[in-house]
C-alpha cells in the first residue's frame, strides 16, 4: 500500500467503505494508481449485498479488459474470482430459501 491516507483503510463502517469505494470506482490515472485502488479493494470487507449496491465488480472487470500491466490484470481477476463466489453463494442460499419454503407450502 502507499503511504497516501487515502489508501489506509483498515476497517470502515459499511458507509465509510461505501464512500471509500465510490473514490476507488472513479478512473484512475496511472496503473500503478490503479493498482493501489486495487490493493485497497483487497482489504475492504465486501460482502454481496455492497457488491450489488456499488456496482465495484464493474469498474473493477472493466480496468482488468482495458489494462495492459500484468499485476493490475492479475490482481483484478484475483478479486474477481473472489467477489463471485459471493454471489454463487447468494444463489444457492435463495435456491435453498425458495426450496424449504416450497416445501412447507406442500
Amino acid at each position: 500500500m502507499t503511504g497516501n491516507s487515502d489508501f489506509a483503510v483498515p476497517h470502515l463502517t459499511n458507509m465509510g467503505c461505501e464512500e471509500e469505494v465510490l473514490k476507488i470506482k472513479k478512473k484512475p490515472d496511472t496503473m500503478s494508481q490503479a493498482l493501489d485502488k486495487l490493493k485497497t479493494l483487497q482489504g475492504l470487507q465486501i460482502n454481496f449485498q455492497f457488491l450489488f449496491k456499488t456496482r465495484i465488480g464493474v469498474s473493477v472487470n472493466a480496468l482488468r479488459k482495458a489494462s495492459t500491466n500484468e499485476e493490475v490484470i492479475s490482481t483484478a481477476k484475483n478479486l474477481i474470482k473472489t467477489w463471485k463466489k459471493f454471489v454463487l453463494d447468494k444463489k444457492d442460499k435463495d435456491k435453498e430459501s425458495m426450496e424449504e419454503k416450497k416445501d412447507k407450502n406442500e
